[in-house]
């Protein structure tokens, strides 16, 4: 029996429906970020949003649970226009899940910031994959592209909480010079009314002598 191929399966009859950028090319976003960083910081969450049932798999669909990978037409997918992206998390085209609970991705393998990943045939990364690995077998595959996928969640799970322990840094020496400025306004506004009455003393002291002349 003849293995499977080790590059992705699905249909590349119609690469305009890929991405003709990769995420590099992408710009950065600070709201992105933020939503990102919440979402991978804060409590566990489940993972939600419609599963991808690989090809190779007897499991059966559950309508909007699961989709079969091999069901899947990329022309009936959403249109994501690359000067959208990124995406905010909550987008309602963001119905697939992804392998970080709490972020859904709008295409099954897309990019994290929204929209379809590279076509198979300029999928370079997973050739590049498979080369430095010295990938042989499909099972060779899934193996070293899991432990890649954990590898990399949790580095970027480490960036967030650094990036989040930077945030709540800055959050906290912003509250202190706040409190500086309060301070301080309270202080002036206590030093100008003591001027203030000082100067008004002054004046009345002065007319009261004049009167006293006059008299």
């Amino acid at each position: 029996m003849a293995e499977e191929p080790l590059t992705p399966g699905q249909d590349q009859s119609d690469e305009s429906c890929y991405a003709d950028y990769s995420q590099q090319d992408l710009p950065g976003s600070e709201a992105f970020v933020t939503g990102l960083m919440e979402v991978m910081t804060g409590l566990p969450i489940p993972q939600d949003g419609i599963r991808i049932i690989p090809k190779d798999s007897d499991e059966q669909p559950v309508p909007g649970i699961s989709v079969r990978e091999c069901d899947i037409n990329m022309r009936n997918l959403p249109k994501v226009h690359r000067d959208e992206l990124p995406l905010p998390l909550d987008d309602p085209r963001r119905i697939y899940a992804s392998e970080i609970p709490g972020v859904r991705l709008t295409h099954p393998g897309g990019y994290i910031e929204g929209g379809p990943g590279p076509a198979p045939s300029n999928d370079t990364y997973t050739k590049e994959f498979i080369k430095t690995f010295n990938i042989r077998t499909p099972a060779q595959l899934q193996f070293h592209k899991r432990r890649e996928i954990d590898r990399g969640i949790e580095e970027l799970r480490k960036e967030m909480q650094e990036r989040k322990a930077a945030v709540e840094h800055n959050v906290r020496i912003q509250a202190q010079i706040d409190e500086l400025e309060a301070n301080w306004e309270i202080e002036k506004k206590t030093m100008l009314k003591k001027m203030a009455e000082k100067e008004a003393k002054k004046e009345q002291k002065e007319r009261d002598r004049l009167a006293r002349e006059r008299n």
